[in-house]
């Protein structure tokens, strides 16, 4: 059925380039987009500060989100720094004879490390073209990451491509290991992929081998987790600290056997779940170089027989209490010597 709008109960109203509704929203993510109405809605007074826009724009958007959302706008000429001209060609970047200084300019004034990694990844669509022509390796990536996703890739992640490819040095293939394992667990977002890529980037994995058993020991660890939570029954998701540990316990080569015996061993000591204790049980497993479920077991079965000897107590059996020798309140000593003196005179 048609419908229509009631703007009897608007308060008002306020202008957005077609550009934004027509081609920008279908190209970001729903933060970028609230993120662009809000600053349209209070353009007349916004800061343009990274953290006063996130709190302002409510839920659901950090600071990082503003800054993605002010480099799309910069890029697209929907915003740009004061005192340089605006341009009547806003949204067509990379149009010969525009000039990019102000774009570069402004990306300098986010914050930190995050401005230099934004500055670093702000190629316009001509510089991304000239990139595509010049190298075979890029252009194989892009083509392969749309037939892997099974889309068009936009302008923000074409950039991301070519910062992990030039800024992180990973190989074409590398970065097409990364997504093709991102969406085999369904999360192909880039954000999820350029994490990935930097933690490669860190951990200098860079070859095929390599890659290989770090998607290897991602898997092990997604399906551990996975274990875990089934066979404690939990109905929420891990907090940081418990993340750490059960990758701590992937990397030991512990599996849920492993772990659901150290789950019995805390809640027989504490009487509650606590995967602090557990990490300090398994942890203690490993420096004493104990893997197979069966060693773990005697190891402490004979534990127990040595603190049972130290006790004079045998382990699943009841101590015998000592009998306590008491005082008698006569003397036999003395009692035998008056019968003996004092034969009684039986008569017949």
């Amino acid at each position: 059925m048609p419908y229509k709008i009631n703007w009897s109960v608007t308060d008002g109203a306020f202008a957005v380039p077609d550009y934004v509704v027509d081609t920008l929203l279908k190209n970001i993510n729903p933060a970028s987009a609230k993120i662009i109405l809000y600053i349209f809605r209070h353009k007349d007074k916004c800061s343009f500060d990274p953290k006063e826009i996130a709190e302002a724009a409510g839920k659901g958007v950090s600071v990082e989100d503003v800054e993605d959302a002010l480099s799309e706008m910069m890029l697209t000429r929907l915003i740009y720094e004061e005192g340089t001209p605006a341009l009547a060609s806003g949204v067509q970047t990379g149009l010969p004879g525009q000039s990019d200084g102000n774009v570069h300019s402004a990306a300098n004034k986010l914050s930190g490390e995050r401005s230099r990694e934004r500055a670093a990844k702000m190629l316009t669509p001509q510089e991304i073209t000239d990139r595509i022509n010049e190298n075979n390796e890029i252009s194989f990536l892009f083509y392969e990451t749309e037939e892997m996703l099974g889309r068009v890739l936009n302008h923000t992640e074409h950039r991301a491509l070519i910062w992990m490819y030039d800024y992180y040095g990973l190989k074409a293939d590398i970065i097409l290991m990364i997504i093709d394992y991102c969406k085999s667990i369904d999360k192909a977002s880039f954000g999820y992929i350029e994490k990935i890529a930097k933690s490669w980037h860190e951990k200098e994995i860079s070859t095929h081998e390599t890659a290989s058993e770090e998607i290897k020991r991602m898997q092990s660890y997604r399906t551990l987790e996975g274990k875990i939570k089934s066979r404690l029954e939990l109905n929420r998701a891990f907090n940081t600290a418990e993340r750490e540990f059960i990758s701590v316990w992937n990397s030991y080569g512990y599996d849920i056997e492993h772990i659901m015996l150290a789950y019995d061993k805390t809640t027989e000591a504490i009487n509650k779940l606590s995967f602090r204790y557990m990490n300090s049980i398994i942890c203690k497993w490993h420096d004493m170089g104990y893997y197979n479920i069966e060693d773990i077991k005697r190891a402490a079965l004979d534990y127990k027989i040595i603190n049972s000897k130290k006790a004079g107590t045998v382990p699943g059996k009841s101590a015998e209490q000592p009998q306590k020798k008491t005082k008698s309140s006569y003397d036999l000593n003395k009692i035998f010597e008056y019968s003996k003196n004092n034969i009684p005179d039986f008569k017949e």
